[in-house]
């Protein structure tokens, strides 16, 4: 051989070794053991399982290919590849080094990430601004609560899957407790299902945006559609737009945007059957523009309607293309009707933030309301309260029923109680106990709420029982009361249902409530709060100098952010609590204007024996 020749063989067959270039990663599969990381690029050729006390971690910009046919052929799929992670997945790309997965089949299919994590007390799997194309289920959550932010959903059969969990054209329902995750500043493009729920699912879905799916939420897969529990899907400033249905089933849908769609609201088959007995869709404060269809199908469906031109920035078609953060074609003109019309008094859609709350309730009755209760969840740590030493008993705040402790809860301005806000998403079934002091005779009490069964006992004995469905409303409804002269105890066993349950409570006649004493609960001793930046999220950490009890992120109007003044600086729209441990908490999702020298105001935090702590004020952000 020549010089010349040997020269360009080299050139030819040895330049990459020549020229240091990294050689094709080797292929992943099988069970991965211990904490995994991975960075650069990364193939995946196969079924692959994270253990239930790993970690598995995925640095910005990390690149990870899917093969197109499944090596092990095995799974729920033999041909498809799928990522089983029954330990944590920590995913933290940013907007200019984003994660992404991608098929070697530019037209589908993998499978998908499958979070199967069943330990509560760990941290939450994180996701955040990850690229996800061509995949089945993108990411399935059959249970818990991860957070999913600022990622990209395109060219999917389904983005997001909550509360189930898909395999190989069969639907499996993995127990657990209800699936939970914080769906934030994410976009669904081109996929069939954006945010699939059924089962026990309730995604918690702001900021995001639904452009040209099939179907843009909800229980509604092509080829099946299956029963979704309560509470379904809680939307808060979304953008759906160019879809054939924005929304098909039972959710809760509250300052956003529904621009060009096929049909805005499609009721599933399941729930058509019951179209005319429940109310299951609520809407508030929502702004409707070009579409084609408002509601398909019969349904008692009470929506504040608002009609008018959003005017987007634009160009829409942006919404079909790369970059992982919430793109600036939906921020609105000066001139869109979405401007301050939110139910909190700020602008619609997901780049809308709260004025601050609103009142919305309209619940009207000459009655006098119970403002004042003693309350009790039908569970604590698993186990049914008793419902026989509850009636031997007069309930007292602060004082023992059985192994249970009764508190007064904080109630709303007109008598309404947030469920949520007292208990959390899982426990919807509670006792309350009130007094009334009256002569002789017959009372009306009227119950209005989010109910689907009600007991009420008065003086110990059972005298209604109602099984209905019913959401809270201008009008009550109404039974009457045998009382007997002086104190007569009245108990209400309640099973609530709904995504954000209310109740309330009156009275009609001249009987009149009696005071019931406050719990005697500890004073938070301290409370410190420290401001912290990462990858231009703010969030602070608050630490507290006594124990805490509270685990549900959908906690309400918990807290105030002041100025130096005192006043209310910004509102609370997306802020999201978290409790870290026993006396710490962080408060995340808050607005680019947070600064350091702010002020917090804490309402609602629980002890561990689930009683109330007073307000904290003055809490200096340093």
């Amino acid at each position: 051989m020549t010089y010349w020749a040997l020269l360009f063989f080299l050139l030819l067959w040895g330049a990459p070794f020549l020229y240091g270039q990294d050689p094709k990663p080797e292929g992943l599969h099988g069970q991965l053991k211990g904490d995994v990381h991975w960075c650069g690029e990364v193939l995946v050729d196969g079924d692959l399982q994270i253990d239930p006390q790993s970690t598995l971690s995925i640095a910005a910009g990390t690149l990870v290919h899917i093969a197109e046919r499944d090596v092990t052929k095995g799974g729920w799929n033999p041909e498809l590849v799928e990522m089983h992670i029954k330990g944590r997945v920590d995913i933290v790309g940013s907007a200019a080094n984003p994660v992404r997965f991608l098929s070697a089949n530019p037209t589908g299919s993998w499978h998908g990430l499958v979070l199967q994590s069943k330990d509560e007390s760990a941290k939450p799997s994180v996701i955040e601004s990850t690229y996800f194309s061509g995949a089945i289920s993108a990411i399935q959550v059959p249970m818990g609560a991860p957070r999913i932010r600022d990622c990209v959903f395109i060219n999917c059969v389904t983005g997001i899957e909550v509360g189930s969990a898909y395999a190989n054209r069969r639907v499996l329902a993995i127990s657990g407790n209800l699936a939970t995750p914080e769906v934030q500043g994410c976009r669904f493009s081109s996929c069939e299902t954006g945010i699939f729920a059924e089962l026990n699912g309730s995604p918690d879905i702001r900021n995001c945006v639904f452009y040209r799916c099939t179907t843009g939420l909800g229980n509604d897969r092509k080829g099946l559609s299956y029963q979704l529990y309560d509470p379904g899907c809680i939307v808060e400033r979304c953008a759906l737009i160019n879809n054939q249905s924005a929304i098909r089933g039972q959710a809760l849908v509250r300052n956003s945007i529904f621009l060009k769609n096929t049909v805005v609201l499609r009721l599933s088959n399941f729930h058509a059957r019951y179209s005319t007995q429940i109310d299951h869709v609520a809407m508030q404060s929502n702004l409707f523009w070009r579409n084609r269809t408002r509601i398909q199908g019969e349904t008692g469906l009470n929506i504040t309607a608002i009609t008018g031109d959003p005017a987007f920035v634009g160009p829409l078609d942006d919404l079909g293309g790369p970059g992982v953060a919430l793109l600036p074609c939906l921020k609105l003109k000066p001139n869109s009707a979405a401007r301050n019309m939110g139910a909190d008094g700020g602008d619609l859609g997901p780049f809308g933030f709260g004025a601050g709350q609103k009142d919305q309730l309209c619940w009207q009755t000459s009655g006098e309301k119970v403002k004042v209760f003693q309350m009790l969840p039908m569970k604590r740590n698993g186990q049914e309260v008793k419902l026989k030493r509850i009636l031997r008993g007069r309930p007292n705040a602060g004082k023992k029923v059985g192994k249970q402790w009764w508190v007064s809860p904080a109630l709303g301005k007109q008598g309404e109680l947030d469920v949520i806000e007292c208990f959390g998403k899982s426990n919807i079934g509670l006792y309350l106990y009130f007094a009334i002091n009256g002569d002789k005779g017959s009372h009306s009490l009227e119950l209005n709420g989010d109910v689907e069964t009600v007991d009420i006992f008065l003086n110990g004995k059972e005298v209604y029982g109602l099984k209905t469905r019913r959401r809270f409303s201008s009008a009550g409804i109404s039974f009457h009361l045998p009382l007997k002269k002086g104190t007569n105890r009245v108990l209400l066993r309640l099973q609530t249902w709904g995504s954000r349950p209310r109740f309330g409570c009156a009275i009609h006649g001249p009987a009149k409530l009696e005071e019931i004493a406050s719990s005697p609960i500890g004073t938070m001793k301290s409370a410190k709060a420290r401001l912290f930046e990462k990858s231009g999220r703010r969030s602070i950490v608050v630490t507290t100098g006594s124990p805490l009890n509270w685990t549900d992120t959908g906690k309400i109007n918990l807290v105030e952010i002041l100025n130096a003044r005192g006043r209310i600086e910004l509102g609370t729209s997306g802020m999201r609590v978290k409790i870290l441990s026993k006396s710490k908490l962080r408060i995340s999702g808050l607005s680019p204007r947070a600064i350091k020298g702010m002020q917090l105001r804490l309402k609602g935090l629980h002890n561990p024996d689930g009683q109330e702590y007073p307000t904290i004020d003055n809490i200096l952000v340093r």
